[in-house]
This record gives C-alpha cells, structure tokens and sequence, in this order.
C-alpha cells in the first residue's frame, strides 16, 4: 500500500519514510537456511530449495515461497520509493545500501537479485 501512497504523493510521501522504511529493509534479512533432517515441513507448505557447494559439501537450502514474496515485495517498494522520490530519497540511500548487501548474495531466485541490482 505505501507503494501505491507514494506514486501517489510523491515527495509529499517523504515524511513518512522514515517511519516505513525500518520495516521494509527489515525483509532483506529473509534468507534460505539449510535444511536439517530435523525440519518440518507440512504438506501445505510451499518452499523452495536448491542446493549449494559449501567447504567441499553440498548443502541443502530451504526458504519458503511466502518468505520470498516478503522480500521481493520488500525490493519494489524501495525500488518505488528510489523512483518517485528521486533526489529526496538521498538521506535513505546509505541505510538502504547496507539492508541490501545481503540480497546480492541470495541463491534461491535470480529475479531476486536482479532486483536488488535495479
């Protein structure tokens, strides 16, 4: 919704990211966790794997797909909130680049990473 708020409002809007975007840059944290034999997962759940080299051994990853929805949902909001806002979203611009390291690294879906690089 404040997606929408701020192509709406336009730098109108800017007062109130700072209030938004702690809980937006929050998402970029979701990542995949390796699997344990421990894990349960219910027949209702929807994940994704995929497996990576780690150390010399293959790791399976997990994360469920509603966890990845967050974070893509997470990704264009800023992405947004960078484009409607343009040059008034420059005090944000550090505090987002550091939320954003961690997605640059992220193995569960490209389109994930290609938006972080957007």
């Amino acid at each position: 919704a404040s997606e929408r708020i701020c192509a709406t409002l336009k730098e109108d809007f800017l007062p109130f990211v700072s209030h938004i975007l702690p809980g937006v840059l929050e998402k970029f944290t979701l990542a995949p966790r390796e699997f344990a034999n421990q894990d349960e997962i219910n027949d209702d759940d929807e994940v994704n794997l995929t497996m990576i080299r780690e150390n010399g051994r293959m790791k399976v990853m997990i994360m469920y797909s509603s966890e990845i929805q967050d974070l893509k949902g997470a990704l264009e909001c800023v992405h947004t909130f960078v484009e409607e806002l343009a040059a008034a979203y420059a005090p944000f611009v550090a505090q987002t680049a550091q939320a954003l390291l961690p997605v640059f690294d992220f193995c569960m879906e490209d389109g994930i990473r290609d938006l972080a690089f957007e």
